[in-house]
């Protein structure tokens, strides 16, 4: 009972075995013939292809209907009309249509009439705007602190002992209080109208100095014209 039993499951195995690869076999088959059914395809239209680019003589117009009808058969449809059943334009029409959209997409922008410039498009953003959309680091220009600088210029005028107005503006001023009191002409020397622009300048430096101690005295930094006239009514030359 053993034996035969055995004997029964290997005729159960093989025959299964063989089945199975009967079926594998014809799968692969069945798959080289598909594969062999593209190629012929593909060989096919690419002779059509070769067969339309080609040049044709005809000799009578009736046979040159007859090919310009079955070229037109023959041409597959395109991409955008093959959804609606294979019934549309041809390629060539189609290529026409993208060419026109991509000439319609590429048009130069139209120059303003009148000489006004065009308004600003996202394009033309002020480098603030880029900069923060971009997240680029502006290099902000340096600023020192207010009255640094002035201090800076203090000391530096402190240390020379060199005239601070110009001497051809002081020269017309001269010379236009002088005409108010003479119509003469009077005449002045070089020496001596250097000498009156440094008695100037002395007077003007010590009243402005006058005037910083009354604006301290006031507790403020800042001098004003009420400073200036205290600072005369103090010297005791300022009449109303």
């Amino acid at each position: 009972m053993t034996l035969t039993f055995c004997i029964f499951l290997v005729q159960f195995f093989f025959v299964q075995w063989k089945g199975g690869r009967s079926k594998a076999m014809s799968r692969t088959q069945q798959q080289v013939r598909i594969g062999l059914g593209r190629e012929e395809r593909q060989e096919e239209l690419m002779l059509k292809q070769k067969a339309l680019k080609a040049p044709r003589t005809y000799s009578t117009p009736q046979q040159h209907q007859e090919s310009t009808s079955e070229e037109e058969e023959m041409r597959p449809t395109s991409p955008n009309t093959a959804g609606n059943g294979g019934a549309g334009k041809s390629p060539a029409s189609y290529v026409a249509m993208q060419q026109k959209k991509a000439r319609k997409s590429s048009k130069p922008v139209k120059k303003a009439v009148g000489g006004k410039s065009p308004r600003p498009t996202s394009a033309g953003v002020s480098k603030g705007r880029k900069a923060k959309k971009t997240g680029e680091v502006v290099k902000k220009p340096h600023r020192f602190r207010p009255g640094t600088v002035a201090l800076r210029e203090i000391r530096k005028f402190q240390k020379s002992t060199d005239l601070l107005i110009r001497k051809r503006p002081f020269q017309r001023i001269v010379r236009e209080i002088m005409e108010e009191y003479s119509d003469k002409g009077l005449r002045i020397q070089g020496t001596a109208l250097q000498a009156l622009q440094e008695a100037t300048e002395t007077f003007i430096v010590e009243l402005f100095e006058d005037t910083n101690l009354c604006a301290i005295h006031a507790k403020r930094v800042t001098i004003l014209p009420k400073d200036m006239h205290l600072a005369r009514r103090i010297r005791g030359k300022d009449h109303h």
